[in-house]
């Protein structure tokens, strides 16, 4: 497997990272919220299947423009998600007033989109990937995906405060060695943390032990207004396994 955090800034490189958008491969996109910006056209219709672990403006920010780019009548794309985040989207996305039916456009029959819903614990396949949904903790229904080929398990956290059935679930696969984990707020922002469902370097770091001892960490979901003091925290963990996972950089799993 390959993953690839989409850039989100505009005017040329930078590390802040300002929507959530991630591809797996060649087919497999995670997230909605820079997945439009993509430059390469080609690349973006590419993309038949679209895990989207929750309905926060900055996951799903660019679905729509997604959506408009790859449209060919008769060979939609698939969303995959909770059944909450799939109310969600038809509620208050794809409800012709933010954005058209896609659903429903061009016709029911040969429609721009389809969404399936998958709930927790639930595995499905695609192409040669199997993916587990998991429930984890933030202010909305969301989830996280474990990801497997023959190879290796890629974990997924989404954005989520601390977890436990993510990792009990992922623990079943003796090949997982990758995670990618959200770490939002700073530490001294603790309470909103809390509150909001995500993590700090303080909470991220209490996950650690209960991923695998030799994995490889990958931290995501920096807030850009506090990038640096997030950033500083984590190096003061003095954890070599863990490390940012930087705007257009592929790691290899």
């Amino acid at each position: 497997m390959r993953l690839q955090l989409i850039p989100s800034a505009v005017g040329g490189s930078s590390q802040l990272q300002f929507l959530s958008s991630y591809l797996l491969n060649d087919e497999l996109a995670i997230d909605g919220g820079s997945l439009g910006l993509l430059p390469d056209l080609a690349r973006q219709r590419m993309i038949r299947h679209l895990l989207l672990t929750h309905a926060h403006a900055d996951h799903i920010a660019t679905l729509g423009v997604w959506l408009d780019n790859v449209f060919a009548e008769g060979n939609a794309p698939t969303i995959y998600c909770l059944p909450a985040v799939a109310d969600a989207l038809r509620t208050h996305y794809f409800n012709d007033v933010v954005w058209p039916d896609l659903q429903k456009l061009p016709s029911m029959e040969r429609p721009a989109v389809r969404i399936r819903t998958i709930d927790s614990g639930e595995t499905i396949t695609l192409g040669d990937l199997s993916v587990t949904a998991v429930a984890v903790n933030h202010a909305v229904p969301a989830a996280g995906f474990v990801i497997c080929d023959a190879r290796a398990t890629l974990v997924f956290s989404g954005d989520t405060g601390p977890t436990e059935q993510l990792w009990k679930v992922a623990a079943a696969h003796d090949n997982w060695h990758t995670t990618v984990l959200e770490v939002a707020f700073p530490n001294h922002l603790q309470s909103c943390a809390n509150v909001a469902g995500h993590l700090t370097p303080a909470t991220f770091a209490a996950e650690l032990p209960k991923l695998p001892p030799k994995g490889q960490v990958y931290a995501v979901h920096l807030k850009s207004a506090y990038r640096e003091e997030i950033a500083a925290e984590l190096t003061a963990l003095a954890a070599p396994h863990c490390k940012l996972l930087l705007p257009g950089e592929w790691i290899e799993i």
